[in-house]
């Protein structure tokens, strides 16, 4: 099935809402609202007051970093945050461990996490153990910020290899060099402007109080580990994001597939994304007459026959890895690309900064 998706130029009443003016806003729960039921098992991820499936609508958990009732403190004072109105958190998880959750057995039809993705130090990791949570037919839904219009807006776009390096350091905490960007460089930025090309955003004022000593003083606490320093350590644009989820899954790390995907909109700051996982597809055979030319060149002497090949790669430990690397290169070579359910968006709409055009000319 076609995944849904919404260009930011055309509005679809199902899934996106109007604000205010020409402000159009992605309906969250419009994009989930026909996969729940009052059996649907739902985890969702830091509700705070606004939770984005409720007890009405399906059998849902919640969970955050903190217990409620240190959630009523941190958020004491706060205008912004009703406190009474945060739903029970049964899950508990300070450092982004899930397997406690796995162990214990359950498992869930439906993950919903909005404004977390791009916080975690480790978002291979994150989705690896996201997708042990998963019923068969389940699904991981994804609400993330749009850098080219909030604070982001001045730091470069995140890259594969910044989240192979999480994964394989195992990262439970922003990296130095996360903390310092987003200190450093944070700007005071609102959609609108940014969205109508009137505002450059080298030319916004920095965040209160951020600099790059502040960045420095932040990175060193946090290098330390004197404290957790929370920031976003993932930015993207919707553009970008389908990039860094195509190579995780080329790497073979997750196969992922998605299911939905609902662009920025215009004046609006976020996109989402529905994902399921499902099992590797088998490798395809290579042909005999392929396998024997991959086995020579690796070294193989001698009539050839899979008996052959097989006690060759017995005895020599040094051909087997030279005969799997190029099996690999092999099938890399000659399968059809994979674009794993993900649209093809048009990058001057999804990943092109609305400032490099002229006021007016962005739909």
């Amino acid at each position: 099935m076609a995944p849904t998706v919404l260009t930011s130029h055309r509005v679809v009443s199902a899934t996106v809402v109007k604000q205010s003016g020409t402000v159009i806003a992605m309906d969250r729960r419009a994009c989930i609202m026909d996969r729940l039921r009052p059996e649907t098992r739902v985890l969702e991820f830091g509700p705070l007051d606004r939770p984005m499936v409720t007890a009405a609508d399906a059998d849902v958990s919640y969970l955050d970093h903190a217990s409620n009732a240190e959630l009523a403190e941190k958020y004491a004072g706060n205008p912004d945050v009703t406190s009474a109105n945060i739903p029970h958190i049964r899950y508990v998880i300070p450092d982004n461990d899930l397997s406690s959750i796995e162990q214990a057995g359950d498992r869930f039809d439906l993950v919903v996490a909005s404004h977390v993705f791009e916080h975690l130090p480790n978002p291979i990791g994150w989705l690896r153990q996201v997708s042990r949570l998963l019923t068969p037919e389940g699904a991981v839904f994804l609400v993330v910020p749009d850098m080219r219009f909030t604070f982001d807006v001045m730091r470069r776009r995140t890259e594969l290899a910044d989240w192979v390096e999480g994964y394989l350091e195992i990262r439970d905490r922003p990296a130095a060099r996360h903390i310092f960007e987003h200190f450093s460089v944070a700007r005071q930025a609102h959609p609108e402007p940014l969205w109508a090309g009137s505002v450059t955003p080298a030319d916004l004022p920095p965040l209160p109080n951020h600099s790059d000593g502040f960045g420095f003083e932040k990175a060193r606490v946090s290098a330390s580990r004197e404290a957790y320093i929370d920031t976003h350590c993932s930015t993207f644009t919707p553009v970008s994001l389908i990039r860094l989820m195509t190579g995780v899954a080329n790497l073979g790390v997750l196969d992922m597939h998605c299911s939905g995907f609902w662009p920025t909109a215009t004046g609006d700051m976020e996109f989402g994304l529905l994902l399921t996982c499902r099992e590797p597809d088998a490798p395809a055979p290579i042909a005999p007459t392929d396998l024997e030319g991959l086995a020579r060149a690796a070294g193989f002497e001698g009539p050839f026959n899979p008996e052959a090949l097989a006690a060759r790669e017995r005895q020599d430990h040094r051909f087997r890895a030279k005969l799997r690397a190029a099996q690999l290169a092999h099938r890399l070579k000659t399968r059809p690309p994979e674009t794993y359910g993900f649209p093809d968006l048009d990058p001057v709409l999804h990943d092109a900064s609305p400032h490099d055009s002229a006021p007016g000319a962005r739909p």
